[in-house]
């Protein structure tokens, strides 16, 4: 089990290599220098290795259509579908906001990180127990790291039989070794030996080896029970303490498909181009790259917001004095830090992996932040924001989260009136949340149609998968409005 996930996520490590590779050679040699390197390159190796794979799945798409084919389906479109995947695969959102694993096949695999216990420590910590799960996050349960055992099984008492054992950890401190058996509890007396309730010896313990003996006398028989053990260890120089294996975990995903339908008048196309000199192909094939850019980033929010459930907190504003001799609206929405605060820890709390990293807001949260403005709340300088589809970055609020506008959170299910902020964590590695995105093809199309009335119509369609991991990585905040 180790090695396979160990070879699946040499796999993944090989895919990152193997993309940077392609971004040191010419597109003539099989490699996408001219759209990945220089001024183009993407400091991120990780996302330049996957926005050339992105390039090459196209690549191998166009390659294995025959001339003819090709010349018919994409024709005039050929020279824009490479920098529109350049310019919008590493500047789409999802890299923001959940984990995102390029597939190089439409069946693949996508992986996650679990933390197992790879010795056991007593009876908290079994051999092969996840401590934390991405499942389901973190176990809760803590010492794993110190000297103290607790509930070590000896193996079973047999009644009126002596009984020897030894513990899994030596040498033990003195003082600090406590047994067990049934109903009978003994005690150590700092020299070795083992006292019953009433001080009387009943058997003896090694400190340099972990030896446990129980004599088993009349007076103190052994009992038809497991023996059990609590003790500290002696952790100095020593190398049997806790071991962590790192299990990256997999699942099999297929890719499917979503599609747009283009269509265009061929007048329209024949006058852009004899009375403004303008070639529509770039801005066609632009323009259906966003839609479906918009549309897979739209199906993104909706699960991880059916992820999230019912608001953790709420922010109500009827509480507020809203006459002209009460608070301004900045400060009345500057309080809505508390329960962002609020609703970002409760991740941590329920993975203990990190607090929020990111919020989504429909218009009135924004609104909100807006009221608020600087230094709290710092707007995105971007000129052209607002020609944006779908998920846009509006800025950062607290220093701490990156704010996006999406204004159909509104439209969401159990949306509130007043307003509606949607939080999530991703971590560093590409592992790290509790949403998997899997892209496989970024853009590519069908044949072009004619009409006899005159209009062109063509299909474009990207291909990706995606699995819900940890619903516990996001949460929603709730605005009551006044």
């Amino acid at each position: 089990m180790a090695l396979q996930s160990k070879n699946r996520y040499s796999a993944h490590e090989d895919m990152i290599r193997e993309g940077l590779e392609m971004t040191k050679h010419s597109v003539k040699d099989g490699g996408w220098a001219e759209l990945l390197s220089g001024k183009l390159a993407i400091q991120d190796p990780v996302l330049c290795a996957e926005t050339a794979w992105a390039l090459e799945n196209t690549r191998s798409w166009l390659e294995n259509l025959d001339e003819t084919t090709r010349s018919s389906m994409v024709g005039g479109f050929i020279p824009y579908i490479y920098p529109v995947i350049r310019a919008s695969y590493p500047n789409n959102p999802i890299h923001q906001l959940v984990s995102v694993q390029q597939q190089t096949k439409r069946q693949g695999q996508i992986f996650w990180i679990n933390t197992v216990i790879g010795r056991s420590k007593g009876k908290a910590f079994r051999r092969g127990d996840r401590l934390f799960d991405a499942s389901t996050g973190w176990s809760g349960k803590v010492g794993y790291t110190d000297e103290t055992v607790v509930g070590e099984n000896l193996g079973a008492g047999a009644a009126a039989t002596a009984f020897a054992g030894s513990v899994s950890r030596a040498p033990v401190r003195r003082g600090q070794f406590t047994v067990r058996n049934g109903t009978a509890v003994f005690t150590d007396n700092m020299n070795g030996g083992l006292l019953d309730a009433a001080g009387a010896a009943a058997g003896a313990i090694d400190y340099a080896t972990g030896a446990v003996s129980l004599a088993g006398t009349t007076a103190n028989p052994v009992q038809a029970a497991p023996v059990e053990v609590d003790y500290r260890f002696d952790g100095e120089g020593n190398d049997n303490f806790g071991m962590i294996d790192m299990e990256f975990a997999s699942a099999p995903v297929e890719a499917t498909p979503r599609k747009v339908a283009m269509k265009y008048s061929i007048e329209a196309y024949t006058d852009a181009k004899n009375e403004f000199g303008l070639m529509l192909d770039q801005t066609l094939v632009t323009s259906c790259s966003q839609t479906l850019i918009a549309d897979s980033c739209g199906e993104v929010v909706r699960d991880l917001w059916e992820m999230a459930g019912p608001p953790v907190e709420t922010f109500d504003i009827s509480g507020y004095d809203m006459s002209a001799s009460g608070p301004t609206k900045r400060q009345i929405y500057t309080d809505i830090l508390e329960p962002v605060v609020a609703a970002s820890e409760s991740i941590y709390q329920s993975t203990q992996k990190g607090e929020a990293t990111w919020m989504i807001v429909d218009s009135k949260a924004a609104i909100a932040l807006q009221f608020i403005g600087a230094p709290l709340f710092i707007a995105n300088d971007d000129p052209f924001i607002n020609k944006k589809q779908g998920l846009v970055n509006i800025g950062k609020f607290n220093g701490k989260w990156d704010v996006w506008r999406y204004i159909f959170l509104k439209d969401m299910p159990g949306a509130a009136s007043g307003g509606n902020i949607l939080m999530g964590w991703k971590g560093p590695d590409f592992w790290d949340s509790g949403y998997v995105w899997a892209p496989y093809q970024d853009l590519y199309m069908s044949e072009k149609e004619l009409r006899y009335d005159f209009t062109a119509r063509q299909g474009f369609m990207m291909r990706y998968a995606k699995r819900p991991i940890l619903r516990e990585c996001y949460v929603r905040v709730a605005i009551n409005a006044a």
